[in-house]
């Protein structure tokens, strides 16, 4: 149950980070290295607007894996997830509301890392699909078949979920955002109901 938990929570951070990229102007809102990369260039640019614009997403993101933390010491998986849910579901009203929800969804997906890690181990973040990649290429290299297995798993699990989100696009961000929180939520509910 643990791995496809993980994978499932994998593909929520690729679906909700295609639907940020695509509503928001290539604004990444579950991988903070992009934006990371961003705030450097347009501050060596000189371009201080720009890289505010691309700080915001961070400090949400930190901000939600403290919230996360604290949720999950306080509530279990089940609440930090129904926490990611409802964070995912105010996206949704704001994009609704012709309104920007860069930071709702950044702070989602800091929440969600501290959901998958979790279910698995740290390489498996839901956003540390560098670390997977690694991960696959040293099972691969020692010929631990079932790790690359797991490895190549997880990032197809978050691969399927970016394809997920930029097709559920055609519809809209709003009921995208609301269709994976509500998803979340069902996960959310299995998990309580399974640990209690």
């Amino acid at each position: 149950m643990r791995w496809v938990l993980g994978l499932a929570l994998s593909a929520v951070a690729g679906f909700v980070d295609a639907v940020g990229w695509i509503a928001f102007g290539g604004v990444f809102v579950a991988f903070m290295s992009g934006n990371t990369t961003r705030l450097g260039v347009e501050a060596v640019r000189g371009d201080l607007p720009a890289a505010w614009h691309a700080a915001q997403p961070i400090l949400a993101f930190i901000a939600g894996t403290v919230a996360g933390a604290l949720l999950r010491r306080a509530g279990g998986l089940a609440g930090l997830m129904a926490a990611e849910a409802a964070a995912l579901a105010v996206a949704a009203a704001v994009v609704a509301a012709s309104g920007s929800a860069v930071l709702p969804l950044a702070l989602a997906m800091g929440m969600q890392n501290l959901a998958r890690l979790a279910v698995g181990p740290a390489q498996f973040g839901g956003t540390f699909i560098t670390g997977t990649l690694v991960g696959l290429g040293q099972a691969l290299a020692a010929g631990e078949w079932r790790g690359a297995g797991a490895q190549a798993a997880a990032w197809l699990a978050l691969l399927a979920g970016i394809l997920a989100g930029a097709l559920a696009m055609a519809g809209g961000a709003a009921p995208a955002l609301a269709g994976v929180a509500l998803l979340l939520l069902v996960l959310a509910g299995t998990v309580a109901l399974l640990r209690g």
